[in-house]
């Protein structure tokens, strides 16, 4: 049974990625670029170099591959998973 609230579709989207806490009002701090590999309306599954701690607060700026609109969106980090492939991370977000 699938607890999701919205449908996920598997899209791949570039990313920067920027935690609330380093820098509130962003005016600085260090961007990280990842990639969304689902995303909904309610979230997405993100792959970064970087983890963030469950319960944080990221920025968000997503350039849809297929429209190629950008939004700038913040959400609370749910789960983080190491990959073991080249260091990386895959990280549930729920948009807020």
């Amino acid at each position: 049974m699938d607890r999701r609230k919205e449908k996920r579709f598997s899209e791949k989207n570039k990313i920067f990625i920027k935690s609330t806490e380093e820098s509130p009002d962003n005016s600085g701090g260090a961007k990280t670029r990842a990639f969304t590999c689902d995303i909904s309306l309610g979230g997405a599954r993100i792959v970064s170099r970087k983890g963030y701690p469950v319960g944080s607060v990221v920025r968000i700026v997503l350039e849809l591959a297929r429209t190629n609109q950008v939004f700038q969106i913040d959400g609370e980090v749910k789960w983080v998973n190491k990959t073991g492939k080249h260091g990386s991370y895959e990280i549930g977000v729920e948009f807020l």
